[in-house]
């Protein structure tokens, strides 16, 4: 599998420039080679497998080979399962045939998934997941760096799901939910302005108390007292990022 550079392979007496991010499924009868560039340089991970149990989904026979192209998302589990491999290399207990047997089967998983064309998580479960996570981490000072990481997607991907399925970014969405957490905070008395900000991750209460205003049209004290805030579905989030502290 790619991962920097264009190499160009020889398979069969055919050459193929290898893009990043470029997986190659090559049969055991299957003649190749690597041409030479002067200059060029790549990075590519390698796994040499005495069998694979795919099925004739993988349309690769003894003597033939298959290309398939992913995305980042779908890189990082090989990525992941070919580090577990290397570094059983070095191991001197004598169990690494069970492991290596165990690393191949889930590298057969990973190349099922991939032949059957196996979507990631629905979108609308991903938002959830995004959700559940943001209101558990109200104080992240890099939520939407975190909350990729969390979903295991790019900020690419990230921002394109909260495009389709909310219209709007992952950062503005975030902000709503914050806001919307505090303005349920206020309201219930559950706890002071200062300590709300707090737990959101402000370090300067009048950041808070500036997005908070712009979000609701009411300051945090104002709606601590019982005051009403406009329709929180007429107001557009966007509007209210923070100003520190909260990218």
């Amino acid at each position: 599998m790619i991962q920097e550079g264009h190499p160009e392979i020889i398979v069969r007496g055919e050459k193929i420039e290898l893009p990043r991010g470029v997986l190659m499924l090559i049969g055991p009868e299957c003649p190749f080679g690597w041409t030479r560039r002067q200059g060029s340089q790549c990075k590519f991970v390698l796994w040499m497998w005495d069998e694979l149990r795919l099925g004739e989904q993988a349309g690769c026979e003894e003597n033939g080979f298959q290309k398939f192209n992913l995305t980042k998302t779908r890189q990082e589990p090989f990525v992941r399962n070919h580090e577990l491999c290397r570094r059983e290399a070095v191991a001197t207990d004598g169990l690494s045939e069970k492991y290596f047997e165990s690393c191949r089967m889930g590298f057969e998983v990973l190349m099922q998934r991939l032949l059957e064309g196996d979507p990631e998580a629905p979108s609308q479960d991903r938002l959830e997941q995004a959700q559940d996570w943001i209101l558990a981490h109200l104080d992240s000072k890099k939520p939407v760096a975190r909350l990729c990481d969390y979903l295991n997607v790019s900020q690419s991907s990230l921002h394109r799901l909260f495009k389709e399925r909310v219209g709007m970014s992952p950062a503005a969405f975030i902000q709503k939910l914050k806001l919307q957490w505090a303005h349920d905070r206020l309201v219930e008395g559950d706890l002071l302005v200062k300590e709300v900000a707090l737990q959101l991750g402000y370090s300067q209460f009048n950041d808070f108390s500036r997005a908070f205003k712009s979000f609701f049209g009411l300051s945090p004290s104002e709606v601590s007292r019982g005051e009403e805030p406009v329709s929180l579905d007429t107001r557009n989030p966007a509007e209210a990022r923070p100003r520190a502290g909260n990218s």
